[in-house]
């Protein structure tokens, strides 16, 4: 047996043995679980962050404006992120962690709107941010002119052309402040028609130009546009036309007078007869009821087979027309026959008078007379 104190010494290095291997298999063991918390945490490092948007640059647009780039400013980020407008995808460009840029094209820019612009970022994790507004804004239009200037209170109807800038389909033209029917032509022309209450009565109208939100506005300026009485009109008519004449006659021209935006009562001249043609009618003579007649005297010395054109001329007003008779000279008046006892009289047929001849057929018999 060894001595207690040699013992002791004995024992102590198998004490330190025991703890160094106790210390190390408590190293071994409990480094196993640390491995599986490390593996959980890699796992949770993969999923995407949720994007989210703090400002758009620029924020708005004016119509018609060219392509566009817009830079999206955040946080959240990935090569994966994809910009939506109005929720469809759109090419992203992928910046860093907090810029993301798309850019609009001329559709997208085509009319006023308030679009959503918003980030979805892919599974793992991810999803999609608030949306924020894009503005696209109407400008606002401008006048340079009217086309007619001027129309007049039968005009109700007709088409009216305004010529400017800043137009967009959804423009509007209006009358004295009021809204008229607008067809879009492009961004520098607008029609409207006008409606006849529009151009009852003479006077002067202001013609502009009204662009719906978002933007928009009216035009600064109006156009004036002059609504005046129609002027009057004349048509002349002559029946017979042509007239035939015949050498030593009289023959009756009746004249007729239309006349249009105007309560004055026509009358007409002649021009300078033909030698062989005079006329007892004094002129002007005034047309009242719509129409008149004109009275010829026609020598014996006028030839036959020739025609000459008799000018009448008409006033009205302001109004004036005039027009071309022709006159042909007939060889012999025309032969009536007649039976006996059937007539008692004979009359001159329209034209003039002259010799006219007719034959009895009293039993049978023949007998033909002539009437001066």
């Amino acid at each position: 047996m060894l001595p207690k104190w040699r013992a002791g010494r004995c024992l102590y290095p198998l004490f330190l043995l025991v703890v160094i291997v106790a210390v190390l298999c408590g190293c071994t063991g409990g480094g196993e679980a640390p491995a599986a918390e490390t593996t959980q945490q890699g796992s949770s490092s993969q999923n995407n962050p949720m994007p989210a948007i703090s400002s758009l640059s620029p924020s708005s647009a004016t119509v018609g404006a060219a392509s566009t780039t817009v830079t999206i400013i955040g946080s959240g980020f990935v090569q994966g992120s994809v910009v939506q407008w109005n929720q469809n995808n759109r090419p992203t460009n992928f910046v860093s962690a907090t810029q993301l840029q798309m850019t609009l094209t001329d559709v997208d820019l085509a009319a006023g709107q308030v679009a959503q612009i918003s980030v979805v970022n892919p599974g793992p994790g991810g999803g999609a941010s608030a949306a924020a507004t894009f503005t696209v804004n109407n400008p606002t239009p401008q006048i340079m002119s009217v086309s007619p200037s001027t129309v007049t209170t039968i005009s109700g109807g007709s088409t009216i052309t305004v010529t400017g800038s800043g137009f967009v389909p959804t423009s509007t033209i209006t009358w004295n402040g009021a809204n008229r029917a607008t067809k879009f032509m492009s961004a520098t022309q607008l029609q409207a028609t006008l409606l006849a209450s529009d151009v009852a009565s003479p006077g002067t109208a202001q013609i502009g130009v009204s662009n719906p939100a978002p933007g928009g506005g009216t035009s600064s300026t109006t156009q004036p546009l002059t609504i005046v009485s129609p002027p009057p009109s004349l048509t002349l008519n002559a029946s017979p036309n042509p007239l035939l004449v015949y050498p030593n006659s009289t023959v009756t021209l009746q004249i007729g007078a239309q006349t249009k935006n105007t309560s004055a009562i026509p009358s007409v001249t002649l021009g300078p007869l033909p030698p062989g043609i005079t006329t007892t009618t004094t002129f002007p003579l005034a047309i009242p009821t719509g129409v008149a007649s004109i009275n010829f005297q026609v020598d014996s010395t006028i030839a036959a087979g020739n025609s000459y054109n008799l000018a009448v001329f008409g006033q009205a007003d302001s109004a004036s027309a005039s027009i071309q008779v022709p006159a042909v000279v007939q060889s012999n008046p025309p032969t009536f026959f007649f039976a006996r006892g059937l007539f008692s009289e004979v009359g001159v047929p329209f034209g003039g008078s002259g010799q006219i001849q007719f034959m009895a057929l009293p039993n049978g018999q023949a007998n033909r007379k002539t009437c001066q």
